[in-house]
């Protein structure tokens, strides 16, 4: 069967009105149905919460907060709280004890406000979390005022986090029953925080709905990704890298890796997905891709333009005992655009596929797009391997064998 007929016959089946996968494709048009006016609710809600905390503290794990990450690091800064108010910091995503106090120790002299986000309303790491900062929040401000300063997003299907929230009278943002978690950035588990934390939501759901827009043609860029996708897995390339020369990219890259790691792996199946922040890596790892065992590709992230209010040259120097004056007046960012041609013709050369997805810009808009890009490839992909890619079994297994373990002893 040839990729035209896959592709049509993947499409299809995705936007079909009998889905025989778990029907869990809310986000398709999520972007699209939400109204001027929830969009309103959320900026106003965003306004009150800013201006009552120093520090916003955001409780989710995998796709409650990953998302959220991504987007502000790639449209702030990797450094967001040295430059921005309110700070924020992530819980709930690890059962270390020791990040936790950490974290509570920063949180003792400053006003925090609390963001808990889980589908389920019952992941460990996020309600132990949840528990511990209720109680240090309700010890600084008072039940009342804790009120106040605590919100959740999570389903309204009664679940426990859902059922606190009724005893307590917390706000409560409601994430879509057909949308899972890790599909669920462009729902109120992103837009809440990230408007909260200075970002324009309306441009990130603009890009989403252009690019929806656009992959409603059979013939786009985010098909003939997952084509290229599922013909380099058949070559046996069964472990992608993505990778990019920002460090910005990194937790978009970590949101990327759970998206086709959850989606995909099943069944047997599923290309690994992984991720490397070049030119760090490329003096730690770049030696395997490079020579190792020819079971890679790699997606590179770039720019067209790079909106940044600065312009680094390198100076020149009477000296020059370093030997760098062949490079005096050219920018860091002309040093880094060479390092990735040299790096892509390296790679390619030495049986590494390439693919180049390149950005126009970095803005709300281009990620809004990026991400609609990401979760229909995604979804295409999964059925071009004839996996369900909505659901996550395989998750289930620790989780059952470790609450036994707890209960027990």
């Amino acid at each position: 069967m040839s990729y035209s007929q896959k592709i049509k016959d993947a499409h299809d089946l995705l936007h079909s009105k009998d889905y025989c996968y778990t029907d869990k494709r809310g986000w398709l048009d999520f972007p699209a149905q939400i109204t001027d006016h929830d969009i309103k609710n959320i900026q106003n809600f965003s306004e009150i919460i800013s201006k009552k905390c120093d520090i916003l503290i955001i409780t989710g794990i995998g796709g409650s907060y990953l998302g959220i990450r991504a987007a502000l690091e790639f449209l702030k800064s990797c450094h967001y709280n040295y430059f921005n108010k309110p700070e924020v910091f992530f819980v709930g995503n690890n059962m270390s004890e020791g990040y936790i106090n950490n974290i509570l120790r920063i949180c003792e002299s400053k006003d925090i406000c609390i963001n808990i986000i889980s589908k389920s309303g019952s992941t460990i790491e996020c309600m132990m979390a949840f528990r511990i900062f209720r109680k240090f929040m309700e010890e600084k401000y008072g039940k009342s005022e804790s009120r106040e300063r605590i919100f959740c997003t999570t389903s309204t299907n009664n679940n426990n986090l859902h059922e606190i929230c009724l005893s307590e009278n917390y706000k409560v943002f409601d994430i879509p029953e057909n949308i899972g978690g890790r599909y669920s950035i462009l729902t109120n588990v992103g837009l809440v925080p990230l408007s909260i934390l200075g970002i324009d939501i309306k441009k990130i759901l603009q890009g989403a709905i252009k690019a929806r827009q656009d992959f409603m043609n059979l013939d786009n860029i985010c098909y003939k990704y997952a084509i290229i996708r599922n013909i380099l897995c058949n070559k046996n390339k069964k472990i992608e890298i993505i990778a990019g020369f920002e460090p910005r990219l990194k937790y978009l890259f970590e949101w990327w890796k759970q998206l086709f790691g959850e989606s995909e792996g099943k069944n047997k199946k599923g290309i690994f997905p992984s991720s490397l922040i070049y030119s760090t890596d490329l003096h730690s790892m770049g030696q395997f891709v490079q020579d190792g065992t020819p079971i890679f590709f790699e997606t590179m992230l770039s720019f067209k333009k790079i909106n940044q209010n600065f312009n680094i040259k390198l100076p020149y120097d009477n000296k020059n005992l370093d030997n760098l004056n062949y490079l005096a007046g050219k920018n860091i960012e002309y040093v880094n655009s060479q390092a990735f041609q040299a790096t892509v013709y390296a790679h390619s050369h030495a049986n590494t596929p390439v693919i180049n997805i390149e950005i126009d810009e970095i803005d709300e808009c281009n990620l809004g797009y990026l991400i609609y890009f990401f979760e229909k490839a995604c979804a295409i992909s999964a059925h071009l391997l004839k996996v369900d890619p909505f659901n996550q079994p395989g998750v289930e297994s620790y989780k059952t064998k470790m609450f036994e373990l707890l209960k027990n002893n």
